[in-house]
């Protein structure tokens, strides 16, 4: 029936001039680098359920200037008024949570991105972002990017939660310029927020690191060394070496806060394929920079903001505590590939390969059902950002469109344009245990929307 709608639709904007032109519609969503992937794919899914869009396809462009990545996700003949076939160009570039809000401010802070300008408060509003007139006939983008409006500034903390400062390579071991960023909190008290859905983080390892544990036997799973797997392992198990697999909150806070060289000082059981012990098989802990949502993240949920945990390192050193800071994840990634002994952390749905291997965390992984029933507390919820007042009102009604589509658990599933990232990311209201802000520990809170398991 919509088919017929629309074909109907169409001939009588040809014949009647009183019928609106059909137009090219922009949403762009930009900041927090931890939240590309998902925006990215969920993008397809939203405008054709939302809008009715015959077809939706999505693609994404590095820009080898800058490092961002711009994702751009193209919804044609749709829906929106009743009357127009409407192209719709949903957009979603990222840099680091802080720039989602700085843009929808239009701050003048000289951390904010304003290489597309900065004299008025339009052009603060701006971030480059995928230009849609530049994509090939195999759908991908072939120039760079160009200058748009902000319309909606993510972030995977609220912009209060920025209080860390960092020092050091934009791009870690691998150069990139030195910056130093430093935080006291960012006032979003004029923007409107909402939070759909839930941030999953997680820890990332070099596989060169092992670890000797006891497998079988009573004393399964406990560290182990084969100078003393009898007495580890009581007498029935084998003690056996792995990669790395796991790491405790304790182990974390020891590497980020700078206070861990060896593998070894937790013990002989650790080791770097490779390396001596407590001479060169050295921790190399991979940081993002300030700004970044997922080091707030990791700050307030797993350091306590130094509280009874520890402050995070904020200076990037070669030599024992060996720190590097990266820009972006794609940046943190390419810090832990081909490095032996590196630990780093990013979001959890991140696609590992060559010598990269996800972690668990309390011997938990980080999952969209261990974080919503209380199992895993490495999460955050995260903001979406609109300057109401600004924002036309064409893209705030899809904004709030956009909100609604995600909170609903039943559009983050494995079947539709999310995908695998289903199993990773979880909407607030199917939250079982959540947390009331940034800083505070997660609290029975109840599903509004229960899942199973």
């Amino acid at each position: 029936m919509k088919k017929i709608f629309k074909i109907l639709a169409l001939g009588a904007g040809l014949c009647l001039a009183a019928t609106a032109n059909a137009a090219n519609i922009d949403l762009n969503l930009y900041g927090a680098s931890a939240q590309f992937t998902f925006w990215s794919s969920l993008g397809k899914s939203f405008l054709v359920a939302t809008y009715g869009c015959d077809n939706a396809t999505t693609t994404s462009h590095v820009d080898n200037t800058t490092g961002k990545v711009h994702g751009l996700t193209i919804g044609r003949s749709c829906d929106i008024t009743g009357t127009n076939l409407d192209t719709i160009y949903f957009r979603y570039s990222s840099k680091a949570s802080y720039d989602g809000p700085f843009a929808v401010l239009a701050s003048s802070n000289s951390q904010a991105d304003l290489t597309c300008g900065s004299s008025t408060s339009d052009l603060r509003r701006q971030r480059r972002m995928a230009d849609e007139t530049s994509i090939d006939n195999t759908g991908k983008i072939t120039n760079t990017s160009k200058c748009v409006p902000v319309h909606i500034g993510a972030s995977d903390v609220a912009g209060e939660s920025f209080v860390q400062s960092s020092s050091g390579q934009l791009k870690g071991p691998l150069g990139g310029g030195a910056t130093t960023r430093s935080f006291s909190s960012i006032n979003t008290s004029t923007l409107t927020a909402r939070q759909p859905v839930v941030v999953p983080f997680g820890f990332f390892a070099d596989n060169r690191t092992k670890v000797y544990k006891c497998v079988g036997g009573t004393h399964d799973g406990n560290l182990c060394t084969t100078a003393t797997a009898a007495v580890d392992c009581g007498g029935s198990g084998t003690c056996t070496q792995k990669v790395i697999d796991d790491i405790s909150r304790e182990m974390a806070v020891q590497i980020f806060s700078g206070q861990a060289y060896f593998w070894s000082d937790f013990g002989r059981s650790y080791s770097v394929e490779g390396k001596t012990a407590q001479v060169n098989d050295y921790v190399v802990a991979c940081f993002r920079h300030a700004g970044s949502g997922t080091a707030a993240t990791l700050d307030w949920a797993v350091m306590n903001n130094g509280k009874w945990g520890a402050f995070l390192a904020s200076a990037e050193s070669a030599s024992a505590p060996i720190v590097y800071f990266n820009d972006g994840s794609s940046d943190m990634m390419n810090c832990l590939q081909n490095r032996p002994g590196a630990i780093g952390y990013a979001d959890a749905d991140q696609s590992v390969s060559g010598t990269v291997v996800a972690l668990k965390y309390n011997g938990v992984p980080g999952r969209r059902n261990t974080i919503r029933n209380g199992n895993y507390d490495f999460f955050s919820n995260q903001w979406l950002y609109i300057d109401a007042p600004w924002l036309p009102a064409q893209q705030e009604t899809m904004f709030n469109a956009l909100v609604a589509y995600a909170s609903n658990p039943a559009n983050l599933s494995t079947t539709g344009s999310l995908g695998s990232k289903a199993i990773y990311w979880a909407t607030r209201n199917e939250m079982v245990w959540n947390k009331a802000n940034d800083k505070a520990y997660p609290a029975y809170v109840g599903a509004t929307s229960p899942q199973i398991p």
